[in-house]
C-alpha cells in the first residue's frame, strides 16, 4: 500500500517521547501509524500518535498549522500515513493485540490486492500494514472450499489461516500450502457499517483470475462471488440473501474425532494448557453433541492438539506464509509479561480455562465480534419491516421481562395475523439460558419469521438449519451469564429508542452493557462499541425502565392509529397477575419420593444440583433455590424463601420440561445416570420446597 504523507518538512518541532529530553533531532524517522488521539493534558494540546509497536506523544502548538489541519482530520485516526518526525530516540513499547491495532479496512485492502507492486498472494501478506488485523486462529478441519483434496487437505500441519480485525469487521483466509488447489485465493468477509450487512470479496493472485473479464491486476478481484454464497447464505428476504458467518458456538470448536467436524487450535476454550482438564462439552442442542463423545475421547484429542501444534511451530518456523501473521514478539524488559509467558502457543492460552487476558483468546472474540455483528445484522432486517414501527417498544419490553399474557393479546390484535408462538418453550433461566430464540423471545422471533427469517439466521453454526439455539460466549453485564445475539438485538432496539425519545434516553442511561470492558479491560472497548445487551439491573416489571417503556409505548401506538397505521385493537383482555397464570399443581406429593429427590439433588453424584443452586458458586441471587444441607439455617431459609417466590414466575414448569421430558440437565454430562424415576424424584422435592 501506497503511503499518504501528511507533509514533505516539519520546521523546528517539538516531539515528547516517553522518557525524551534535549532538543528536536534533524529529521530522519518516518513514524508510519495513525492519530490516536488530541487532547489537554497539564495545560498542552497533546497529540498521541501510534505505530506498529509504539506510541508516541507530540506538542500539538509546535506543529505548523497545515500540519494540525492534517491531524485535525477524521483520516488521520482511520486511514494509516507516514509521519516525518526527528530522531527521538525512546518511546513508549506498545502491544497491539487489542483495540489499538492500526485500522486496516476492506478498501484499504483491495487497493493491497490491485496494487501493481504485488505479483503473487505472498506479496500482498507481506504488504499488509504491521500492527493491523491482529486476530488470527488457525483451522486444522475446514469444511469450506479453501479445505483443499487428498494430502494437500488443510491439517494440522497446514492449517487455514483466518485472520481478522479486531471488532471483527474484516476478515480473511487463505491456506499456506502451495500444492493445495486453493493456493494464491484469499477470501474476504466485511461487515459494511452503512448497510448493516456481511458482504464477501475474493482476491485471486493465480492464473484462474485471468479469466476474469477486467484489466489487470484488477481482475484479481470478485464481489460476492457465488461460492462464498452457498456457505454463508441465510434466508433471502426481500429477493436479497442475508450472509452471515460460519463459525462454531462457544466454547468448543473442535470435534473430539479432529477430522471429522470443524476444527481450530485452541478448541476447548482457547486452552493449550499441559493439564487434563478441557472443558465438559455443554452444547445448545443435543444435535451438536458429537456422536460418541466421552470426556476420555475429548482428553486424548486435546493432547493431540498440542503436541501437533508444537510440531507445527517447529517444522512452519521458516516458512514465509505463516511468517507474515502478527505472532507475538515482546521485546525483553517490556512492562507487560503476560504474552511472554503464553509465547510457545501463541495466540492460545497455556495456563486453563477462564483466560483474564484477550488476547489469548481468539476463539472467542470471533464468537463475540461475530455475534455483535449478527445482532446488527438481524436488527437492520427487522427494522426494515413495515412492523417493526409498530413492535419496536414491545420488543425491548419482552426482552426486559415487562410483559404479561395481556400484551401478547394486544400485539396478537395490533398485528392481526400474527401468532406468538410458544410451543418450543424450553428457557431455563435457573443456570444456563435456552438458547433458542423462539423460546426466549417468542414475540421477536414470530416478527423475523413474518419478514421471512428462518432458524438459522439466528445461528452461526456451518449449514444447521432448522436449529435457532447458539451460545455466542458474548460477555454480559453480568460476570456469570454471557448474551444471546437476540439479547444484543434487544439491547441495540433500546439503544435506538433512547436516540429518539428523551424519557427512554433517561431511563436507559448505563442500560446497555458493556461485557468486554468489564471482564477484559477498557483495551477490548471496540467490541462493547458494537451493542450490548440490557443489564440485569434494569430487568424486571417493578424497573423504572419497564415502566417508562410502557408509558411511552402507550403513547406511540395511540400515536400510530391516529395516522392510520395501526388495525385498532378489539375485545382485548385485561391484564392479570403473572402468578394467575401458574398452573396449579394438584398432585400428591410422596414423602418417600421427596425424601429421595432431595438426597439426590444434594449429592456429589448424579445430580449434584445443589452444587450450583445454593447461592453459593457465585451465580445470580435468584439461582440459588436450593439449601444446601451443609450451609446454615438462615442460608437455607433464603433458599427456600426464593424457590417460592420463582415458583409464581413458572420456574417449576420450566424445570419440568428440562428434566422430564427433554432429559437435558446443564451442563453435560450431568444427569445422564438419571433414570425416570430419578427425575420425578426431583421433581417432588422441588415442588416441596415451594409449597414451604
Amino acid at each position: 500500500m501506497s503511503s499518504r504523507p501528511l507533509f514533505a518538512l516539519i520546521s523546528p518541532l517539538l516531539l515528547i517521547a516517553t522518557s525524551l529530553a534535549g532538543p528536536p533531532a534533524p529529521l530522519q524517522l518516518v513514524l508510519k501509524g495513525v492519530v490516536n488521539s488530541v487532547i489537554e493534558r497539564n495545560g498542552k494540546k497533546i497529540v498521541e500518535f501510534r505505530t506498529a509497536d509504539r506510541d508516541y506523544t507530540f506538542d500539538y502548538n509546535q506543529l505548523p498549522r497545515s500540519v494540525q489541519a492534517a491531524v485535525d482530520a477524521p483520516a488521520a485516526k482511520t486511514e494509516i500515513f507516514d509521519l516525518k518526525v526527528p530522531d527521538i530516540g525512546q518511546s513508549q513499547p506498545a502491544r497491539r493485540q487489542n483495540c489499538s491495532e492500526l485500522p486496516l479496512g476492506v478498501k484499504k485492502l483491495e487497493e493491497l490486492a490491485t496494487s501493481k507492486d504485488v505479483k503473487s498472494m505472498q506479496d500482498f501478506l507481506q504488504a499488509i500494514p504491521q500492527g493491523s488485523l491482529q486476530s488470527f486462529t488457525l483451522v486444522t478441519n475446514s469444511k469450506s472450499l479453501q479445505k483443499g483434496k487428498g494430502e494437500h487437505q488443510v491439517s494440522p500441519m497446514w492449517p487455514r489461516v483466518l485472520r481478522s480485525s479486531m471488532d471483527g469487521k474484516v476478515t480473511m483466509s487463505f491456506v499456506c500450502d502451495p500444492l493445495n488447489e486453493s493456493h494464491g485465493k484469499v477470501e474476504v468477509m466485511y461487515f459494511d457499517d452503512a448497510t448493516n450487512e456481511f458482504k464477501t470479496k475474493e482476491f485471486d493472485f493465480g492464473n484462474q483470475a485471468m479469466k476474469r473479464n477486467l484489466p489487470p491486476p484488477h481482475h484479481r478481484v470478485e464481489n460476492d462471488p457465488a461460492s462464498c454464497i452457498a456457505c454463508h447464505a441465510g434466508s433471502t428476504i426481500n429477493g436479497k440473501v442475508s450472509l452471515k458467518p460460519n463459525w462454531p458456538e462457544y466454547f468448543t470448536w473442535g470435534d473430539m474425532d479432529r477430522k471429522r467436524g470443524i476444527t481450530v487450535y485452541g478448541a476447548n476454550d482457547d486452552n493449550m494448557a499441559e493439564v487434563d482438564f478441557p472443558r465438559l462439552r455443554n452444547p445448545s442442542s443435543k444435535n451438536k453433541m458429537p456422536e460418541g463423545y466421552t470426556i476420555a475421547k475429548e482428553v486424548i484429542a486435546r493432547h493431540q492438539e498440542k503436541d501437533d501444534f508444537k510440531k507445527f511451530r517447529k517444522n512452519q518456523a521458516d516458512n514465509p506464509c505463516f511468517s507474515t501473521l502478527p505472532w507475538a514478539k515482546v521485546p525483553a524488559g517490556q512492562e507487560y509479561e503476560g504474552i511472554r509467558k503464553h509465547q510457545e502457543y501463541y495466540p492460545y492460552t497455556r495456563l486453563g480455562q477462564g483466560e483474564p487476558d484477550y488476547a489469548l483468546r481468539p476463539n472467542l472474540r470471533f464468537n463475540d465480534t461475530y455475534g455483535h455483528l449478527m445482532a446488527r445484522r438481524i436488527t437492520q432486517l427487522l427494522k426494515n419491516s413495515p412492523d417493526y414501527e409498530i413492535l419496536k417498544y414491545y420488543l425491548v419490553m419482552e426482552d426486559a421481562r415487562c410483559l404479561d399474557s395481556g400484551d401478547e393479546t394486544k400485539i396478537e390484535a395490533l398485528m392481526g395475523n400474527f401468532k406468538i408462538d410458544r410451543s418450543d418453550e424450553l428457557a431455563d433461566d435457573t443456570i444456563i439460558k435456552d438458547h433458542k430464540i423462539k423460546a426466549t423471545q417468542p414475540v421477536m422471533y414470530a416478527l423475523a419469521k413474518k419478514i421471512g427469517m428462518q432458524p438459522r439466521d439466528w445461528t452461526m453454526e456451518f449449514k444447521l438449519d432448522g436449529d435457532s439455539s447458539y451460545r455466542a460466549g458474548i460477555p454480559g453485564g453480568d460476570p456469570s451469564l454471557d448474551l444471546n445475539i437476540s439479547e444484543v438485538v434487544s439491547g441495540n432496539v433500546l439503544a435506538d429508542l433512547s436516540q429518539e425519545n428523551a424519557n427512554v434516553r433517561d431511563a436507559s442511561k448505563g442500560a446497555i452493557t458493556q461485557g468486554v470492558k468489564r471482564q477484559f479491560g477498557a483495551s477490548f472497548s471496540c467490541m462493547d462499541d458494537l451493542g450490548g445487551g440490557i443489564d440485569r439491573d434494569f430487568i424486571g416489571v417493578d424497573k423504572k425502565l419497564c415502566d417508562v417503556l410502557r408509558k411511552e409505548n402507550e403513547k406511540h401506538i395511540a400515536g400510530l392509529k391516529a395516522q392510520g397505521m395501526c388495525t385498532p385493537t378489539s375485545a382485548i383482555s385485561a391484564p392479570y397477575p403473572l402468578n394467575q397464570q401458574v398452573e396449579t399443581i394438584s398432585r400428591k406429593l410422596d414423602a418417600q419420593s421427596v425424601e429421595r429427590g432431595k438426597a439426590l439433588v444434594q449429592s456429589s453424584g448424579k445430580a449434584n444440583c445443589v452444587s450450583c443452586h445454593s447461592g453459593g458458586p457465585g451465580l445470580p441471587a435468584d439461582f440459588g433455590f436450593i439449601p444446601d444441607e451443609k450451609s446454615s439455617a438462615s442460608e437455607q431459609a433464603v433458599a427456600v424463601a426464593m424457590i417460592r417466590k420463582r415458583a409464581q414466575d413458572g420456574i417449576l414448569g420450566r424445570i419440568k420440561q428440562r428434566l422430564i421430558k427433554d432429559k437435558s440437565m446443564p451442563p453435560p454430562p450431568k444427569g445422564k445416570d438419571l433414570t425416570d424415576a430419578d427425575r420425578l424424584d426431583i421433581e417432588s422435592y422441588l415442588e416441596s420446597l415451594s409449597r414451604k
